[in-house]
């Protein structure tokens, strides 16, 4: 996990410090919402991922508000789309980083380590 940086915040270039591994993420990645996962498991910890989904629903908790919205700003700045399109765009992120933490859930009860 690493350090997450809110957003405006800047290092000593005055240059977003998350930007730049934001880009190498992206660069790793085969879709947004690939990127919204890969992101996810950066910025949140694996107890912070337990049990959760991004809306709270089917009887799990939400994920920290702020740290999607981060997710999220990090998303419509990497994937630039027009404003209508935003939210059909973090819909498939949505749906990416459910489906994973529902399969996250499924794999580890899957271990016999």
């Amino acid at each position: 996990m690493i350090v997450f940086c809110h957003r405006n915040q800047t290092g000593g270039d005055g240059g977003d410090i998350f930007l730049e591994e934001a880009m190498k993420i992206k660069s790793e990645s085969c879709s947004v919402g690939n990127f919204a996962v890969r992101l996810l498991r950066r910025v949140f910890s694996a107890e912070e991922l337990i049990n959760r989904n991004c809306r709270g629903s089917q009887g799990k908790e939400a994920s920290d508000a702020m740290k999607l919205s981060s997710i999220k700003e990090y998303c419509f700045k990497l994937y630039p789309m027009p404003p209508g399109c935003k939210e059909q765009l973090w819909g498939k992120c949505v749906i990416a980083i459910d489906e994973f933490l529902r399969r996250k859930k499924k794999h580890s009860n899957d271990r016999q380590d």
